[in-house]
């Protein structure tokens, strides 16, 4: 197809409006790819596949596509040997396998209905083992859990058990009536790293040990006491160790995602699909379409079709309307319908056209004075037969056929945008 008649008949405004219904960048992504075919048998396989996805939608509420993410970077990162994935990018991958199981297991109880659709998800690997470890390891706030290593959960209990006794010792300190009267603050805070307490200025050298800061007043000085400075040195060795360990965790972790690299690539390409799937079969649900007839015999036939970016531009106003106001479509329906009017006159509703051609007559004049809807009518058939052959159902009544065309020419003068100049069309 000529990229001009893709943009004059709006098909790139439609795309746009396609991937408000993705589950994912994935998805978006399939959309931008979106392009109108001339193979029928193709193009009839592609339908299908939108009406199976529909029908999963209706009666399932669609696929569990949750923790769905585009991660080919962080596949590519783990590819390299001695990379290290962060914890968020493993909870990502781990988000991707519980998409995957949740997708496979989702089609299970469908077993023979939605042949196409489950020709697709047989080739969806899962990552059982993979998003257990992961899931072991890090938690939801993409912490590294104790339970990810022994090592660790030894070092963690030793850092804990450091602290209270650093703790216990400086209060003792505190409470001391030998050195009550130097100490500013009853608390103990942090400096440099380091458990100190807070001493009066005047009284710095009573208190042995070692000065870690001062505040802004120069009133108070911060000293760790020479009892602790051990007790410090040993939680900066184990803070040093707990990084380490965590980095071997996370090293090994990134070792277990090389290792299913192939499948996790494999995945992510079904998966993609399965999102653009969904968002074709949303789309359908949304304006009501219906999966037209084929032919190749260059004969069209629409059965009270409508423009589906004229609809979605009469939509929308109406939605941010009942925002502003807090109306309800229910309960002010009267309201509502003098506010659209309001709004440049703006009609309520879409009346759907219908036209054939290329049986009985294969030309067809289209009359009748300015802002008649002619445009609107030709675009109509246009951007329906673009969408058709790029395997999307079309807003239209059962019955209605299209034809697979090599190519699609678009000529108007006039070339109005459906969006921008909605006044100016009646045929509504």
């Amino acid at each position: 197809m000529l990229d001009n008649t893709i943009k004059i008949l709006e098909f790139d405004k439609l795309k746009e409006v396609l991937k408000k219904y993705a589950a994912s960048n994935l998805g978006k992504l399939r959309i931008e790819t979106l392009f109108p075919m001339t193979d029928l048998a193709e193009i009839k396989h592609q339908l299908k596949l939108c009406s199976e996805a529909k029908e999963i939608c209706l009666i399932a509420d669609g696929f569990p596509l949750d923790g769905l993410k585009d991660i080919r970077h962080l596949l590519k990162k783990a590819s390299k040997i001695g990379a290290i994935l962060e914890p968020e990018e493993l909870l990502d991958i781990a988000g991707v396998a519980r998409a995957a199981r949740n997708v496979k297991n989702a089609m299970k109880k469908f077993k023979e209905q939605y042949p196409n659709i489950q020709r697709i998800v047989a080739n969806l690997p899962i990552f059982s083992e993979l998003e257990a470890i992961i899931e072991e390891a890090i938690s939801p706030d993409a912490e590294v859990l104790d339970s990810a290593s022994p090592e660790l959960r030894r070092i963690r209990r030793q850092i804990v058990s450091t602290r209270e006794t650093i703790h216990s010792k400086l209060e003792t300190t505190i409470r001391s009536s030998q050195t009550h009267k130097f100490i500013q603050e009853s608390v103990v805070t942090l400096r440099n790293d380091r458990y100190v307490i807070p001493v009066k200025e005047d009284f710095k050298d009573a208190l042995p040990g070692i000065i870690q800061g001062q505040s802004a007043s120069g009133a108070t000085v911060f000293v760790e006491p020479a009892g602790i400075v051990e007790y410090n040195n040993n939680l900066h060795r184990l803070a040093s160790e707990e990084l380490q360990e965590i980095l071997r965790i996370l090293r090994v972790l990134t070792d277990d995602v090389r290792s299913f690299l192939p499948e996790l690539e494999i995945a992510l390409d079904i998966l993609s699909e399965i999102d653009f799937l969904s968002v074709k079969a949303k789309f359908s649900i949304e304006f009501r379409c219906i999966e037209p007839l084929l032919n190749d015999r260059g004969y069209t036939k629409l059965i009270r079709a409508r423009h589906p970016l004229l609809e979605l531009s009469l939509r929308e106003p109406l939605r941010l309307m009942i925002v502003d106001c807090r109306l309800s479509i229910e309960k002010t329906p009267n309201h509502q319908s003098s506010i659209i009017n309001h709004q440049s006159n703006r009609p309520e509703k879409v009346i759907p056209t219908d036209i054939y051609i290329g049986d009985a007559f294969t030309t067809l004049v289209i009359t009748g004075p300015n802002t008649g809807g002619k445009t609107v009518a030709l675009k109509t058939v246009g951007l329906l037969t673009l969408m058709a052959q790029s395997g999307l159902h079309i807003p239209a009544m059962d019955g209605s056929e299209i034809a697979v065309f090599g190519q699609i020419f678009s000529d108007i003068g006039d070339e109005q945008s459906i969006e921008q100049n909605l006044s100016t069309f009646s045929s509504l």
